[in-house]
């Protein structure tokens, strides 16, 4: 096998493949970033905004689709157009999907963390519709909530291209947000397990709200397509350089109106430099890198780049999963944070790499084989051989389908019968049920000390956090506060700042982490779940500058911002 598969030589914009790397790297340095707690303030903020690596997927995602399909678009969306053109966009997100999300799914019995899937998480995460419910969006792989955004794409995007051409963009774009207003409409009356329940979530997490970012895509290819005068460089100004300084300009503006841990993506005005002027930035960036020749566009356009821009997708289905956070990070036991969390993103590296080498490229190639096989040889094939060999794949499939929901339903107890609340999950704390039953011991004091703590949830719940806090109040700085994933069974302890969360642990494997006033020993502590009761033994020290009574806090709260809210469950003296 060669290490560069393929063959570079084809690349067409071989520096716009390495800018996929880029835009994976920054989601990376958004989620581990805030770990950082030896990294200046200012900088971790900034970092922190890299999100944004999720918009420069989105506008080249709508640059090559439409550079690569707005001309068969135009002769007519036949049944062997959409063959070919939904049989490579599966060849592209499916095969490496589905292999991670099997094993994500099967943490429970392969590793002993965190809860079995329901039928409908299983269901909406497999089918990619999960991007559509706030409940589900963050369950199974959470990055892949942007492959519904994708995939929601790929199926309008022809039908886009054929209203472009009549009606134009600014008809184009207000349809789209027309569709997700009445979606929002839809779903805040309903409430059906987060269906376009909020403004927030049609804005940031749908198809609909980023609309913009494909559509300006489509806008550059299409003008590389009829005007490409307009991609000859001028030599009067470096388009590189002004897209860079433009996206690096957004993601400052963002980490300044960051509050806490909000990011700063949330704030009205974040929305609009996010989802506006953010892609514009980037369309400005990915012609300078089309039409000039830089350093940058030279450093991307290499072999070495390349491969990693390839290999993006894996990377960024991998970095924030089980397999870092669960088996690469609880062994790394250097005390270094930043280099710590360097050594991750290297190894992060090496998996996706292999993953990319194994399972990703040689499942796309041989479907995308198969696919123009059956598109090239179809016209031979009578009505009758057609009908033999659709009624036998559907066969083949519908038995493989019920075989694997029958082992599905014995092995995570799918059979039970579901709580009758008429169609959606117990309201309790912003429509899901979530609540804290008790906390043992109610009065400690002393050094040591095991709390046990138990919350209740409904079963449709499976982004839920445990946060415990030790203050005089019910501030997080200067205090004690431990928060406890179940999805990915993590425990992390919060920095004397408040803001910033301390490498993180796995329940019964991970290393002691401490701030001035404890540490929290996730080695030492246990977890188990009975029916709805979910219940955290925390094992915490405190330290001797820690001194006198303090309040002892509970919350249980979920990824969507549902909570139970901080309640004073008992009080502790050292």
């Amino acid at each position: 096998m060669k290490l560069f598969p393929g063959g570079f030589a084809g690349e067409k914009f071989p520096a716009l493949t390495g800018v996929r790397a880029i835009a994976a790297y920054l989601v990376f340095l958004h989620h581990y970033t805030p770990f950082a707690s030896a990294m200046p303030t200012p900088l971790r903020d900034f970092l922190s905004e890299c999100h944004v690596g999720v918009t420069l997927f989105y506008v080249l995602s709508g640059f090559l689709i439409t550079y690569n399909y707005w001309d068969r678009a135009q002769q007519g969306l036949t049944k062997s157009f959409w063959i070919q053109y939904m049989g490579r966009r599966i060849a592209r997100i499916y095969p490496l999907y589905l292999f991670l999300l099997a094993l994500t799914f099967l943490r429970p019995s392969l590793l002993g963390l965190g809860d079995a899937p329901s039928l409908a998480e299983l269901l909406l995460n497999v089918t990619l519709l999960k991007g559509f419910f706030s409940v589900f969006a963050f369950t199974g792989i959470a990055p892949s909530w942007s492959l519904t955004i994708e995939e929601t794409f790929y199926l309008l995007a022809p039908f886009i291209f054929v209203l472009v051409r009549k009606f134009g963009y600014v008809f184009v774009q207000v349809l789209l947000y027309g569709i997700g207003g009445l979606l929002l409409l839809v779903g805040s009356m309903s409430r059906f397990y987060g269906f376009f329940d909020s403004f927030h979530f049609v804005v940031l997490y749908t198809f609909f709200g980023r609309s913009f970012e494909f559509l300006i895509g489509v806008a550059l290819a299409r003008t590389l397509l009829t005007r490409p005068k307009v991609f000859a460089p001028s030599g009067k100004v470096s388009l590189t350089l002004l897209g860079v300084l433009g996206c690096t300009l957004v993601v400052y503006c963002l980490s300044v109106l960051r509050i806490g841990n909000t990011m700063g993506l949330y704030h009205p005005i974040g929305m609009a430099l996010n989802n506006v002027v953010l892609p514009i930035t980037t369309c400005v960036l990915f012609q300078g890198l089309i039409s000039e020749s830089t350093m940058v566009s030279r450093m991307l356009s290499s072999r070495f780049f390349v491969f990693l821009g390839r290999a993006s997708y894996s990377f960024y289905l991998v970095h924030y999963g089980f397999i870092p956070l669960l088996v690469i990070l609880p062994r790394l036991t250097i005390s270094n944070d930043i280099l710590r969390l360097g050594v991750l993103f290297l190894l992060v590296n090496v998996v996706s790499a292999f993953l990319f080498l194994s399972v990703e490229h040689p499942a796309n190639q041989v479907i995308r084989r198969e696919v123009e096989l059956f598109v090239r040889t179809k016209s031979s094939i009578t009505g009758e051989k057609i009908g033999i060999f659709r009624r036998y794949r559907l066969v083949l499939a519908g038995a493989s389908a019920t075989i694997l929901l029958i082992w599905c339903g014995v092995h995570f107890g799918w059979f039970r019968s579901a709580p009758d609340v008429g169609g959606r999950p117990a309201q309790v704390a912003g429509g899901r049920s979530l609540s804290v039953v008790s906390l043992t011991p109610s009065s400690a004091s002393g050094s040591n000390q095991t709390f046990s703590i138990k919350i209740s949830y409904s079963e449709s719940v499976t982004d839920v956090g445990i946060y415990l806090l030790v203050n005089n109040q019910s501030m997080s700085a200067n205090g004690c506060q431990v928060v406890y994933n179940r999805a990915m069974n993590i425990i992390w302890l919060v920095a004397d700042d408040g803001n910033t969360w301390l490498p993180s642990g796995a329940v019964g494997a991970g290393s002691v982490s401490s701030n001035a006033q404890c540490m929290v020993a996730p080695a030492e502590s246990s977890v188990s779940k009975t029916g709805d009761i979910l219940t955290l033994n925390l094992k915490l020290t405190f330290k001797p500058a820690f001194l006198g009574q303090k309040n002892i806090y509970v919350m249980a709260a979920d990824q969507r911002g549902n909570s139970s809210g901080w309640q004073q469950l008992g009080t502790w003296t050292n």
